[in-house]
């Protein structure tokens, strides 16, 4: 099991006048949270279940700062891994749950211009062997 858990937050001066204001989306990520559970369910076989959530983020919207605020995601990936021979055959599921998205960039660049606002990709399966030597 493990996780990763990154969340940070800015201001710049923007004037005098103004005083500070919120940093952009391209520069503030908004929080992002990462987990995972694997098992080697038999010897040299192994699964993974992995999640990607990324929250929310308005503060620079708000602030006059990004065209439009983040809107949060959830992306979970399943894969399986099996020793066989000198390597490795795996199988994955990306996006398990075929959820429709926008990752962070697209999101900002689509309150500018609309023809970036192309979704992610939806489910999709992996099968490669990687053979060491």
């Amino acid at each position: 099991m493990g996780s990763t858990l990154t969340w940070s937050e800015g201001e710049r001066e923007e004037s005098e006048e103004i005083g500070f204001v919120a940093i952009t989306g391209y520069e503030v990520s908004p929080l992002k949270l990462t987990a995972y559970v694997e098992n080697e369910t038999l010897p040299g076989w192994s699964n993974r279940l992995q999640a990607l959530y990324v929250g929310s983020r308005d503060r620079a919207f708000d602030a006059e700062v990004d065209p439009i605020g983040i809107d949060s995601y959830l992306v979970m990936d399943l894969i399986s891994s099996l020793k066989l021979g000198d390597g490795t055959l795996s199988l994955g599921v990306r996006n398990l749950l075929n959820n429709q998205y926008l990752n962070v960039t697209n999101q900002i660049n689509a309150g500018f211009d609309d023809s970036y606002a192309l979704a992610s990709r939806g489910r999709t399966f992996t099968l490669n062997y990687r053979w060491s030597w």
